[in-house]
């Protein structure tokens, strides 16, 4: 039974505005934090786009979290793989076969493989391979690639004790415009042979593991994704943030400004999102604001807001 764990590096590029319409996922920061917050070795920093050792930048996440953090390539992730695939794939790292094409023979899938996810190759696939999202087991110690997935799928995080985990999609689509089979999910593309499409999550009902939330994607605003919740004993509504996944489930670090009962000098300020169309917001000083302009909602967030001093 493998206990093989993973971790995703987050690149954060936060910008903030007064509006919720127009924040794209974390609190108002000018400068590199480079001091200790209490959020732990899992906190992000907005500014520097680098999860790690707080009080440090520069260094990547802690592993053994499913959905610590992401890196994506930005691009919009809701076709379902009919996309021209790219036959000029070029990766800095060697492969033995191509993630966006079925280069591989017949009853094999494109895998990645190593210690480290360093490349990739053709491995087979089982009989009766489970399906995405469905519960999966590793082959052996699962570095050489193999799984119980069918194609295009991955064996995701599997618990150590149980040795089950989920299959994850692979990215569809091309290396330049990659996509994925959900169309909540995003592409993550990184420096590894991970070619991931990670689940999206509701941030009302914070559908994440235990230690995670659900916040904006931080390069698809339309988007939301579950990393690890960082804020140990701090994190409460209305209390001062600084990094985008210090705040308590269901709050979200936000621009200050947004809330008259926030500290006006802090980086940001954990508020909590509300339900447009649900009860009030739990402090009667504000008011459920929505998150996305008017028209603009992705589907399934058309009542997404977020509690704040109306204008």
């Amino acid at each position: 039974m493998s206990t093989r764990t993973s971790a995703f590096v987050l690149v954060v590029l936060a910008a903030c505005s007064p509006r919720p319409s127009d924040f794209t996922g974390g609190p108002a920061t000018d400068s590199a934090a480079t001091s200790s917050t209490g959020a732990g070795s899992d906190a992000v920093d907005p500014t520097t786009g680098t999860a790690g050792t707080t009080g440090t930048t520069g260094t990547t996440g802690t592993t053994g979290t499913v959905a610590t953090t992401v890196a994506t390539t930005g691009a919009e992730a809701t076709s379902t793989g009919d996309s021209t695939p790219d036959t000029s794939f070029d990766h800095p790292l060697p492969y033995g076969c191509e993630p966006f094409l079925d280069d591989c023979p017949e009853g094999q899938k494109c895998a990645a493989v190593g210690e480290s996810y360093q490349t990739l190759a053709c491995v087979p696939v089982v009989r009766d391979p489970a399906g995405l999202y469905e519960p999966c087991t590793l082959v052996g110690d699962g570095l050489d690639g193999r799984d119980t997935c069918g194609p295009h799928l991955m064996c995701w995080n599997p618990d150590p004790d149980t040795g089950v985990g989920t299959c994850w999609g692979q990215c569809l689509g091309s290396f330049d415009a990659p996509t994925c089979a959900d169309p909540a999910a995003a592409c993550h593309i990184g420096r590894s042979a991970l070619f991931l499409c990670i689940p999206g999550c509701d941030p009302l009902l914070q559908d994440c593991a235990d230690d995670e939330t659900c916040i904006p994607h931080p390069q698809d605003p339309n988007k939301f994704l579950c990393v690890v919740d960082a804020g140990g004993e701090e994190g409460h509504a209305l209390d001062p943030c600084e990094y985008v996944n210090v705040c308590d489930p269901g709050t979200y670090c936000v621009d200050p400004a947004l809330a008259d009962p926030c500290d006006p000098q802090a980086s940001g300020c954990c508020l909590p999102w509300c339900d447009l169309a649900g009860p009030p917001c739990p402090d009667p000083g504000l008011e459920c604001i929505p998150w996305f302009e008017k028209g603009a909602a992705p589907p399934g967030h058309e009542d997404l807001g977020v509690c704040g001093t109306p204008p």
